[in-house]
């Protein structure tokens, strides 16, 4: 038996709801979902860094939002946005989305620059 620990995360709520239905649907826990993408994504990580290719990495960093499309394209060399998705895709790895706070900063970000200009 596996030596095992547990984790608490704090997750979207509907995410959560999802990915349960998700997982009854293919009849495993969500535990087990959850700790097999986990390997997968530390097995790439891994296997990368063993390499010396930050590639994975500096997808990783798009992936989550921590890297801007410009910086990832410039990093990796390549000039177009899909070429981008691409290699997202064959890394497995999910394309970026804007959290909800970032789209609330956006908006307060874009209602201040309109008030201003109307002076």
């Amino acid at each position: 038996m596996k030596d095992t620990a547990s984790l608490s995360l704090t997750l979207d709520k509907l995410l959560i709801k999802r990915a349960r239905v998700a997982a009854a649907k293919i009849g495993a826990p969500l535990n087990t979902v959850v700790s097999q993408q986990l390997q997968a994504f530390l097995d790439s990580f891994e296997q990368s860094e063993a390499l010396g290719n930050q590639n994975f990495t500096i997808l990783a960093e798009f992936s989550i939002g921590v890297r801007s499309a410009n910086d990832a394209m410039k990093a990796l060399s390549i000039r177009s946005p899909a070429e981008l998705n691409r290699l997202l895709a064959v890394a497995k790895l999910p394309k970026p989305t804007v959290s909800e706070y970032e789209i609330s900063r956006m908006v307060e970000a874009l209602k201040t620059l309109s008030s201003g200009s109307e002076t």
